[in-house]
């Protein structure tokens, strides 16, 4: 890509005055051109300071008696969960966790994972969530980084612990059942089925009932200004994972956003809470955000494509935040088939790409199922606090792309270079609308560092000619005079082939994918024998259950979709048909294993190789 971005036309700029907005420059960061979409003056407000725990527990007062938690039909109310958060705090004293200190986790998301990033945010602790799926080193390392020598862990990762103690000292170890705030019936059944724990216990654990007993007196810890609340672990999914640190306000800044977006939201509304908190997505839309807003959090600790529809359908939520694997388990879903939707306010899809196919799947089926909300769409990074941008009413969508910002972010495009090692060579040239370049954000929800990494925190946080810093995101895309985001593709998805042509491999699975047979595609670079440099795109594609056994007429059909919707060097010259996608442990595509595994079919596309060289 040439410096400076490339023209991406949609038509002549429009020259207009829009509420919030002084006026029309054709830059992002100036006009804010969204603000259109929220209320009058809605810049002016200020996030609240004070701790993410006095955030909520002060927005309460008046429902103090509410459903917060329901957890397998075991309603836990707003004052009883201050009330066992308080408990938590005294338990976490008692073992000498105070200011400044961080506690790993190695839990899903359960009541007692929720009273205690409460409990570790209001003496001013640190909670570090681990994804408990990882292998045992990156888990040591994860808990080495954050100096964690506290651990709460699910009892059914123990016999992982020892092989974890090899390479990590720890301290204390406090075991924890799904079992703990089970309804009584269900817990005795789920304890009949349990396995014994007894034997992969040590002399530092300690289990959660014990622990909680054991709690003394804490001194109040006032909020005098901004700190450390957690650390969460990007994905993976373009680069080791890393651990990024999140500020107490930030946590804030995004709930209060959403009070302030104008999407419909009351004390009571049922949310279905399926995001892990040890995905930033989690914890602050999943856990903070509804709790800020006084709505029923239902907690499920283990949700899947098989029990997803059959929640829905019990629990009624107005509120779901999920990724498009479990979206899709609504759509096929018998039980589904006379579920009425009219009462769902924000079906939210985020956490990786969909296709303008698939968009207009899902709201089709929201359409049958009488729901008029759009799809809730969303974009964010872990990096950026989570969601920064999201479709907040069915005027702010526009098909294809991912929302507007959130009230108090500014979104823009900046042009980027590759340098000679495919490496993002980055600039604080800001572009104009529907110029592609490299999508970035400035705002209060961004993160603090990376952890122990300021030569990478240094690449992402910049700061621009406006005396901004603003988050790169290292995604390719452009903005326009909605102020609505189109993003494409990691710029690290790019690929240069052999003659040093560059192709935007989300270019290509945009084509195949509208192909009525595909039901998921994934392209990617992969190298081939007799090339010292460069790679080419292969097409690895998951079709529809009734197109599987026309493989070959398929692929036949979408080599002549590729010629005749693509320049010809840019076109898939590798076919493979997976019946499943291989996955990060985020539940994205692992698009690093597919670059790994067989070549598949080469396919001519009417090129011959030696002429790409």
């Amino acid at each position: 890509m040439k410096k400076g971005g490339i023209k991406f036309l949609l038509g002549k700029e429009k020259k207009y005055k829009m509420n919030n907005c002084k006026r029309q420059t054709g830059y992002a960061s100036v006009d804010k051109p969204w603000l259109q979409f929220y209320a009058k003056d809605i810049v002016k407000k200020t996030i609240p300071k004070m701790s993410a725990y006095d955030y909520v527990m002060d927005n309460s007062t008046s429902y103090k008696n509410e459903c917060a938690i329901n957890y397998f039909d075991r309603k836990i109310t707003y004052k009883q969960m201050q009330d066992n958060i308080e408990e938590v705090i005294r338990a976490f004293t008692k073992i000498g966790v105070n200011e400044g200190m961080a506690v790993a986790f190695l839990v899903p998301t359960l009541p007692e994972s929720i009273y205690s990033f409460y409990a570790l945010n209001k003496i001013h602790a640190i909670s570090c969530w681990i994804d408990p799926r990882c292998g045992v080193e990156r888990i040591a390392r994860s808990i080495k980084e954050a100096k964690a020598h506290t651990i709460v862990i699910i009892d059914l990762l123990l016999p992982k612990l020892k092989e974890i103690e090899k390479f990590v000292r720890i301290k204390n170890v406090i075991v924890l059942s799904a079992a703990e705030s089970l309804p009584l019936g269900t817990k005795i059944l789920f304890n009949l089925k349990r396995k014994n724990i007894e034997e992969d216990l040590n002399e530092k654990c300690i289990l959660w009932k014990q622990f909680i007993k054991n709690g003394c007196n804490y001194k109040e810890k006032a909020y005098t200004g901004d700190y450390i609340t957690a650390i969460e672990y990007t994905s993976g999914t373009s680069s080791t994972p890393k651990g990024v640190v999140i500020l107490n306000d930030a946590i804030n800044a995004l709930a209060y956003q959403y009070k302030l977006s104008g999407v419909e939201h009351h004390p009571g509304d049922i949310a279905l809470n399926v995001m892990p908190l040890f995905l930033m997505y989690g914890l602050a839309c999943g856990v903070h955000m509804p709790f800020s807003l006084g709505m029923t959090n239902v907690v499920i600790p283990n949700v899947s494509p098989d029990n997803f529809p059959r929640y829905v359908k019990k629990y009624r939520p107005q509120h779901f935040m999920v990724n498009p694997i479990l979206f899709d388990s609504l759509v096929n879903s018998d039980e589904m088939k006379d579920v009425d939707f009219s009462g769902v306010i924000s079906p939210a899809v985020g956490g990786s790409a969909i296709s303008s196919k698939k968009e207009e799947e899902y709201n089709l089926f929201l359409k049958k199922h009488n729901n008029g909300h759009k799809l809730a769409k969303g974009y964010g990074a872990t990096e950026a606090g989570s969601a920064f941008a999201a479709v907040i009413s069915n005027e702010s969508d526009q098909k294809g792309s991912v929302g507007i910002p959130l009230p108090l972010n500014i979104v823009s495009v900046f042009s980027y270079s590759l340098d000679e090692e495919n490496e993002i060579v980055r600039s604080v040239n800001e572009l104009r609308y529907n110029e592609e370049g490299e999508i970035c954000i400035t705002g209060p929800t961004l993160m603090k560092e990376y952890l122990n990494n300021s030569e990478l925190t240094n690449k992402v946080l910049i700061k621009h000619k406006d005396g901004k810093i603003w988050l790169h995101t290292g995604d390719r895309g452009y903005i326009n005079e909605r102020g609505n985001i189109f993003v494409y593709d990691r710029i690290g998805r790019m690929i240069i082939t052999p003659d040093s042509h560059n192709i935007y491999l989300a270019s290509i699975e945009e084509v195949i994918n509208s192909h009525i047979a595909v039901d998921e595609c994934a392209v990617v670079g992969i190298k081939v024998d007799g090339y010292e440099k460069g790679k080419l795109p292969k097409a690895v594609i998951k079709l529809k259950e009734e197109y599987i056994n026309k493989r070959d007429t398929v692929i036949r059909e979408l080599i002549e979709l590729n010629n005749r919707k693509l320049p010809e060097r840019d076109v898939a010259r590798y076919y493979e048909i997976l019946e499943e996608f291989p996955m990060t442990l985020g539940g994205k595509i692992d698009y690093k294993k597919l670059e790994k595994t067989t070549k598949g079919e080469f396919v001519d596309a009417n090129i011959i190789i030696s002429e790409l060289i």
